[in-house]
């Protein structure tokens, strides 16, 4: 199917206060996520190079330590390995493009 209404696609919590739509192809994966104020993600890293985009609100993004508050139209760009984390400052949308296909999420969501 190449169009998509990413509000059709049923979402899931895969962390307290992260909801996401995602749509997976062969080498990549697209994820549109719905994000409460004050939740956080802990840091991590994964072996995917990610791109996020943040469509609404604010958030603070923290790559390799160094803190970074991002607001609608900032992009940031995550190499593969590289320790990143972040809390939304207020609700937030935020578009992620995973490369490779992030196939752990591909066994969390239905």
């Amino acid at each position: 199917m190449p169009v998509l209404d990413i509000q059709k696609i049923r979402s899931k919590e895969l962390f307290p206060g992260f909801l996401a739509r995602m749509i997976h192809m062969g080498q990549m994966t697209f994820s549109h996520w719905t994000i409460n104020k004050g939740s956080t993600l802990p840091e991590h890293d994964h072996i995917h190079e990610q791109i996020s985009i943040l469509v609404k609100g604010s958030f603070e993004f923290v790559l390799d330590g160094e803190k970074h508050v991002i607001k609608p139209g900032f992009v940031a760009i995550i190499p593969s390995h590289a320790r990143h984390s972040g809390r939304a400052l207020e609700d937030c949308e935020i578009i992620d493009i995973f490369q490779p296909v992030r196939k752990d999420y591909q066994k969390q969501l239905p």
